[in-house]
């Protein structure tokens, strides 16, 4: 652990648990001679804490129930069927970091991306849910872009930036940690000019890296989601398609 490392970053990564061998011995002695430091990480202790007591876990029987539900819904039923399963199955599922299969159709002719359903679908629920906020679509704003993209870096275990997309006439609004599928994710939120919005879902990949495949949800949204060797990607929008693809076209050649 370097000396010059800012403390809430070795004190996060502490409070997660990552510290081990010296690097645990030596935050454990510079939080015994210094009480500020010491209160500052028992507040993230503490928040940590509450983000955990925050995620309900699901009864896996009725997770079973609406999953079945969902699939009944993909098949024909009548539309209220389909909006009823799928919003159960985003406040259930989503909060535990649980991901249903939606009814998605692939409109691309790219290698399926393993894991993908759970992937769009996590992505889907959280651009639903945080992109409709006014006040509070992100828990840390543009303004500390340096801090977002540390924080977020120590909470998925390997670093990680926003891309920039002003190119593609998107401004970052912010970022927030979510649950994901199997680990941790990250969920970067941009606006352009009209209002529109767009949000990037990025969680620790699987190793091996897929070409982008595109879906919809049939309600206006588009995602597209791929990978590289350490992460997976889920850009998601109200927007044309050929304009999400030319973000994704974009990040591939500037990102993280």
């Amino acid at each position: 652990m370097s000396r010059r490392e800012l403390p809430q970053d070795w004190m996060q990564r502490l409070a997660d648990g990552a510290l081990r061998g010296a690097d645990l011995s030596e935050a454990e002695a510079r939080l015994k001679a210094d009480p500020a430091l010491a209160r500052a990480f028992q507040r993230i202790a503490a928040e940590n804490a509450a983000i955990r007591a925050g995620i309900p876990e699901p009864d896996p029987d009725r997770l079973i129930a609406l999953n079945a539900r969902a699939r009944m819904a993909a098949t024909g039923r009548s539309a209220p069927w389909r909006i009823a399963a799928m919003l159960a199955l985003v406040a259930i599922g989503f909060g535990a970091g649980w991901a249903s299969s939606l009814a998605l159709r692939s409109l691309g002719p790219s290698p399926r991306l393993a894991g993908a359903e759970e992937l769009v679908a996590a992505a889907d629920a959280a651009y639903r849910l945080y992109s409709v906020e006014v006040l509070h679509p992100v828990e840390v704003g543009a303004g500390e872009r340096d801090h977002l993209n540390a924080w977020l870096s120590n909470r998925l275990g390997g670093r990680i930036a926003a891309p920039e997309l002003a190119e593609g006439g998107f401004h970052l609004i912010g970022g927030r940690l979510l649950p994901g599928p199997e680990r941790a994710a990250a969920l970067f939120m941009y606006e352009d000019a009209s209002g529109a919005r767009v949000a990037l879902y990025v969680t620790p990949g699987t190793g091996a890296a897929r070409a982008p495949r595109i879906e919809t949800a049939g309600d206006g949204l588009t995602t597209v989601a791929w990978a590289d060797e350490k992460w997976r990607y889920a850009l998601v929008g109200a927007v044309p398609r050929d304009r999400l693809e030319a973000l994704v076209r974009h990040m591939q050649g500037a990102m993280i």
